[in-house]
């Protein structure tokens, strides 16, 4: 006989995946690399922490502990982008990392003496930083992505540069590559003779317009008869990605999107045209998606998304055939190849973020099953899967007739409780960040702690939103704050914040990011940028709780203040909590876990008017708690 469940009004169920089970278990993965023995070498940032960032290696046999590589008092990280990524390169037992606390480049050894040596200058304020190594073992060097913040009153310069690994420290690296506002992807050819890199300028982001270059590796190690091979047509719009050079040498490269994108005649050759997207947008340094293997360089292995679901697959150079890999993984990404080993990380509806390998055969499909090496939570998930909720897609109409978005909905689960007949769950609706970005469908317990308390959850997938093409993406320019609000609810619109303030405020990256998504400021008329909800504060009605990083580069913490004095003063339910050493997007585990809990308990206060389960000393409320 099944367990009677207790009947319990829907929000009030108690549940074993606490904001502290939520916070202080779900690691933040960075990035991976094997060694010269195949050995795997990851980057995990660890809430519990204080959201630092370890280099792991690899067991030496099956079954055994990896080893932590990174010592005390070091925290692998950059800030190129503010975003980062990128943060580590591995080649043979050594590795290169970026330090956070200063922004210098290390190098250390996996195996012996682990002690970091410096290998850049040290500049005051994390002046200049550097993303996106690959070693150069004609030159002893490695070529990064630099941004440097030394000038003052203009923007931070980006170029391509060589960092000596001679054992000099100090050394001022050397510009390689310079001009363009931004650069990412340098590639070496096998034979060190030619570098490959992708480049871009205002007001474009790395998703709507930018080129694929090549340039010849000359005796000295400059780099010398640059060529642009993909994207350089000025009448054409095209987003070129990912270049890698195939073990024959010939450069290939993925573009962000193959329907819709338009290649320049005679340069590339479209290998496998298709409704899908074979990259995803370039957010953070070091993203990956396709790789050869195999000695024979006509084998590619690939991850391409299809309404917003990941797919695995090999791809045959000299027949031009794909062929699915079978895989029980819905979000694929940030895929390398080692012989015919692939990694990738990936997760499911059942699987948290986690590093996965697969063994393919060189010219077969399918090969053999795949193999879990690192987990974000790292525990036994059986005793929770009864809280568990599984997300369906659900497609729905928009306001706009003939168009559809999506949604990633979880209903209530719980494997103990059952509301009241004819009771309604409280709804939550998520706009994810980006707005270029998608909600994920990879098992994420802060998703889970709500539903396994009776909370249904909608993950908005509104147009903007990537994984459905450039089309659907490009909804949102011009109207963002209408494509994406209309999608999700009308009470988003209450979470734009002061859009003038923001375009001044922001970083280098996301400078002119709104150009497209609202248009130019010196070129549309002044109620585009005055959509912000800001600018109707007789509107304003609807709870809010804020949480802001006071560090946030990205979203500057006068943004949250002006909404928290904007409904204050009107009288709305407001709630503003400050935390000092975050940035965007939370790493500390008590942050995560505080803010979790108080937007629970703000939420069963204010609206629901119902009382959680679990033990919350709530925050005090303005114009609620008075």
């Amino acid at each position: 006989m099944g367990q009677t469940k207790c009947e319990t009004p829907y929000g009030a169920w108690k549940s074993p995946l606490t904001a502290e089970f939520v916070s202080g278990s779900s690691k933040r993965l960075g990035g991976a690399a094997v060694d010269s023995d195949g050995r795997l070498v990851w980057l995990e940032g660890r809430p519990s922490e204080a959201g630092r960032g370890v280099l792991m290696w690899e067991g030496a046999q099956s079954g055994s502990f990896p080893e932590e590589i990174t010592p005390p008092g070091f925290n692998v990280r950059t800030l190129v982008h503010e975003y980062g990524g990128g943060a580590f390169a591995v080649k043979r037992d050594n590795v290169v990392f970026s330090n956070y606390a200063d922004q210098r480049l290390y190098k250390q050894s996996i195996r012996g003496d682990r002690t970091p040596l410096p290998l850049t200058p040290a500049y005051e304020n994390k002046a200049v930083r550097y993303a996106d190594g690959i070693f150069d073992g004609r030159f002893n060097r490695l070529i990064v992505v630099r941004e440097d913040y030394r000038q003052e009153g203009v923007e931070p310069v980006n170029d391509i540069a060589a960092v000596s690994l001679n054992g000099e420290a100090n050394l001022e690296p050397v510009s390689l590559v310079k001009g363009k506002d931004f650069y990412m992807f340098p590639r070496l050819s096998p034979d060190g003779q030619m570098l490959a890199w992708m480049e871009w300028s205002h007001p474009n982001m790395p998703w709507d317009r930018t080129s694929i270059w090549v340039g010849k590796v000359s005796d000295d190690g400059s780099i010398t008869n640059p060529v642009c091979v993909a994207g350089g047509d000025e009448g054409v719009v095209e987003s070129a990605s990912e270049p890698q050079w195939s073990p024959k040498d010939s450069i290939c490269k993925v573009k962000f999107l193959l329907v819709g994108d338009q290649s320049v005649g005679g340069k590339v050759q479209s290998l496998c045209p298709m409704e899908a997207e074979f990259t995803r947008p370039a957010w953070i340094f070091g993203i990956s998606s396709f790789g050869f293997f195999g000695d024979s360089g006509d084998q590619i292995v690939c991850a391409y998304r299809q309404r917003g679901v990941s797919h695995l697959a090999t791809f045959d150079l000299s027949s031009g055939s794909l062929s699915p890999v079978k895989t029980r993984f819905t979000d694929i990404y940030n895929l390398f190849v080692h012989g015919n080993e692939v990694y990738f990380s990936a997760g499911s509806s059942t699987d948290t973020l986690s590093i996965v390998k697969v063994c393919l055969a060189e010219g077969k499909a399918g090969a053999g099953e795949d193999t879990v090496l690192w987990s974000s939570l790292g525990i036994d998930l059986e005793p929770y899967k009864p809280y568990f909720s599984t997300p369906r897609v659900v497609e729905f109409a928009t306001k706009v007739e003939g168009e559809t978005a999506f949604a990633n909905f979880y209903p209530p689960a719980n494997g103990y409780f059952v509301a009241p007949s004819r009771e309604r769950p409280p709804l939550l609706v998520r706009s994810h960040g980006g707005p270029t970005l998608e909600a994920s469908t990879t098992l994420d317990p802060a998703i889970q702690y709500w539903t396994s308390r009776g909370w249904a959850f909608a993950d908005v997938n509104y147009g903007g939103s990537t994984g459905y093409g450039r089309a659907y993406r490009e909804r949102l320019n011009g109207q963002w704050g209408i494509v994406d609000v209309n999608d999700c609810c009308s009470c988003a619109e209450h979470l734009v914040s002061d859009l003038k303030c923001l375009i001044s405020d922001t970083h280098k990256f996301e400078s002119r990011y709104l150009d497209n998504l609202l248009g130019p400021e010196d070129v549309l008329e002044k109620n585009t940028y005055d959509r912000s909800p800001i600018h109707f504060l007789e509107k304003l009605s609807c709870p809010m709780i804020l949480f802001q990083g006071l560090e946030d580069k990205i979203v500057p913490p006068n943004q949250a203040r002006m909404i928290y004095e904007a409904a204050r003063m009107k009288g709305v339910p407001i709630a503003l909590v400050e935390y000092e050493g975050e940035q965007h997007g939370f790493r500390k585990a008590e942050n995560i876990r505080h803010s979790l809990e108080q937007e629970m308990t703000f939420f069963a206060r204010v609206i629901g008017g119902f009382e959680v389960a679990d033990d919350i000393v709530p925050i005090k409320i303005d114009n609620f708690d008075d």
